[in-house]
């Protein structure tokens, strides 16, 4: 039986405009019949960034038939990046972590604690949602994957619900049989965390 979790951490690089705009001067009114005052506002709105709609893998009950384990998760990313300008696009970082009894450890591989054993896992990221077509593999915890411009510029894509229209990225995850059948029966778990930057 092979258990899942994720965990997702936002990740985010601001980056300030480097123009600088011009304002009348904010200034006071002088006294008399009327008196007007001037107050300019002024606000810099970074570039944000935000993963949603992650499903996770918790719950997984492996039975030994028809194969390993493939999951995929379609997820939402968010972003105020024109996609008309440039070459703006973001990066995502997976890292994983499992815990085979003697703390925890960078890796893709699920653990047992009480069996202290580990199963491989892959990991692949798609710049699309509901498909596997084109995914990038992230051959090791904390490798990137670069130059990836799949997103919505409305928060949460749009609507609610996992579906195509509302998300726009995929983690895949898969697990041999021959690795699964490997180990003693117990509950097998990773926390993968997944960090995306704007690159603008």
């Amino acid at each position: 039986m092979a258990h899942k979790k994720l965990l997702a951490l936002i990740g985010a690089a601001l980056l300030m405009g480097s123009g600088t705009q011009s304002f009348a001067a904010t200034t006071d009114g002088s006294e008399g019949t009327t008196s007007t005052g001037i107050s300019e506002v002024e606000v810099t709105i970074p570039e944000l960034v935000k993963i949603s709609k992650i499903s996770g893998f918790e719950g997984v009950n492996y039975t030994g038939a028809g194969g390993g384990v493939d999951l995929t998760d379609d997820i939402c990313i968010y972003t105020n990046m024109d996609s008309g300008v440039g070459t703006n696009d973001y990066k995502v970082q997976i890292d994983g972590s499992y815990d085979a009894g003697s703390g925890a450890t960078a890796g893709f591989k699920i653990a047992s604690s009480a069996t202290t054993q580990t199963v491989d896992f892959t990991v692949a990221w798609n710049d699309v949602s509901n498909s596997n077509v084109g995914e990038s593999a992230v051959a090791a915890s904390g490798n990137e994957v670069l130059l990836q411009t799949g997103w919505s510029n409305v928060l949460n894509c749009g609507g609610a619900g996992d579906i195509a229209a509302n998300t726009t990225a995929r983690l895949h995850i898969a697990a041999t049989q021959a690795n699964l059948m490997a180990v003693k029966a117990g509950v097998y778990t990773n926390t993968l965390t997944i960090l995306i930057t704007p690159t603008p």
